[in-house]
């Protein structure tokens, strides 16, 4: 999954429509930090920094918690550039 989020402005997964799926899958499983990250690109891509902000917190604290060391260091850049 981590390969879907290449850049801020790669389109295609980070739509209104990509954030309902998103939606979807956090709700299925609330501690997916892979879906709250990606909501946090699509939010963002669309202009909804704040949103995107929250998103990434959270998605930053999961991988933590898991141990998941390479999409820590994907959160803490992407919340670099958003900065």
């Amino acid at each position: 999954m981590h390969e879907s989020h290449k850049a801020l402005t790669d389109a295609k997964p980070y739509t209104k429509e990509a954030i309902s799926d998103y939606d979807t899958a956090i709700k299925l499983k609330t501690d997916f930090a892979d879906a709250h990250f990606n909501r946090g690109l699509a939010r963002a891509n669309l202009g909804q920094a704040a949103k995107a902000k929250q998103d990434f917190q959270t998605a930053l604290q999961l991988a933590t918690q898991t141990g998941d060391i390479e999409l820590q260091n994907k959160i803490q850049d992407t919340l670099l550039k958003l900065n």
